[in-house]
């Protein structure tokens, strides 16, 4: 019993990190789809540390996500917060909890008759499972950052 429990832990370790990589993948890829609006964005976030080592730019930039749960895409009026937690299920599965929150400003809502500013999330939801997490975000942000001029 002792062995299997171990080889579950082991299991489920290596499943958390795969799914780590992925997300700090993905964070990585929107930092460079989005430098103008990825929060720090402007300057240069992956410290200098990272930059030494014989490591690939994209490599870094992995290494410095593998830690943050979240990404914030930000403008004038507007901010975009992606959230991705890993957490093991009761039997031990890896699960990941992936969700977007908007914030406007307050006279948007006011005119917003239909409500579809408060739709963000669900719409994020639905665009996570029909396109991945990363495809979902671009999407999100053409419009929560709609530039029209």
């Amino acid at each position: 019993m002792a062995d299997h429990d171990i080889t579950a832990l082991g299991y489920g370790l290596g499943r958390y990190y795969d799914i780590a990589v992925r997300r700090a993948s993905c964070w990585a890829k929107c930092h460079a789809s989005f430098p103008a609006l990825v929060e720090g964005g402007k300057e240069n976030t992956v410290p200098r540390l990272l930059e030494k080592r014989d490591l690939s730019s994209s490599q870094g930039q992995i290494g410095y996500y593998l830690g943050h749960d979240s990404v914030v895409l930000r403008d004038r009026n507007a901010v975009l917060r992606v959230k991705w937690e890993i957490t093991f299920d009761w039997t031990g599965e890896v699960e990941s909890l992936i969700t977007a929150r908007a914030r406007f400003p307050e006279v948007w809502y006011e005119v917003d008759e239909r409500r579809g500013l408060g739709k963000v999330p669900a719409v994020f939801d639905r665009l996570v499972r029909e396109r991945g997490v990363f495809e979902a975000v671009e999407i999100m942000s053409g419009v929560v950052f709609r530039n029209d001029g």
